[in-house]
């Protein structure tokens, strides 16, 4: 079925699709044949592109479900419908924190500097005996 995953591609991350099927993901391989297709299919349909929630700005919401805030992770941009303030991930934090754009960004880069997972340009450089 090339034409299909042709088409999913073709429109990933460009536009929305809707696909609807009675088979379970542990099935789809009867439809694309190639096991790596299959893969690449299921994961963009199950990708978390959205987080929906309250927003911290302007509060709850007098919606059934009271998600008016969106962050889209692929982007790393965010919105409330709401309120209508949506920026980037500087913009959310600098919101967020209140406090200035340099501030924020200075503050973030700290915070990603002293995350544990990273390392500090010097230790990546040096060979793996001398971290011992």
């Amino acid at each position: 079925m090339e034409v299909l995953f042709t088409l999913i591609a073709d429109r990933y991350e460009r536009t929305s699709i809707v696909l609807s099927s009675n088979l379970p993901f542990s099935k789809w391989e009867q439809i694309f044949k190639d096991p790596m297709t299959t893969a690449a299919a299921i994961a963009w349909f199950t990708e978390v592109r959205y987080l929906r929630g309250r927003c911290p700005f302007c509060g709850p919401v007098d919606t059934p479900n009271g998600r008016s805030f969106v962050v889209h992770v692929g982007r790393k941009l965010f919105k409330c419908f709401r309120c209508n303030l949506g920026g980037n991930v500087l913009d959310l934090w600098s919101r967020y924190r209140k406090m200035e754009l340099n501030d924020a960004a200075t503050e973030l880069c700290k915070l990603l500097h002293d995350h544990p997972t990273r390392k500090s340009r010097n230790q990546e450089s040096q060979p793996p005996w001398t971290q011992i």
